[in-house]
């Protein structure tokens, strides 16, 4: 009966074309989730400027409030200056 050798480098190979592929598809994944999440908003802004709200309303619903910012996570965050105010 004859075995068949596994060639030793192929391991590694896959270990590391897998990891490649996971992060590759992590990233995309997140970013694919900030375009959605920002055209919904979009969208509820347009449809709330349709429907006669005043951008000083809009600003109040949607939080942004003139000074906010998406931090690393997609959270959003006020700005340095402005948290140093209210502190």
């Amino acid at each position: 009966m004859e075995t068949t050798m596994i060639d030793p480098l192929i391991i590694p190979i896959v270990a590391i074309v897998g990891l490649f592929a996971t992060i590759s598809i992590g990233v995309v994944a997140h970013y694919f989730y900030l375009l959605n999440r920002l055209k919904a908003e979009n969208a509820l802004k347009q449809d709330m400027l349709l429907r006669g709200y005043s951008p000083e309303e809009i600003a109040q619903v949607i939080g942004v409030q003139g000074g906010m910012k998406w931090s690393a996570c997609g959270e959003r965050r006020p700005k340095d200056k402005d948290a140093k105010k209210a502190a």
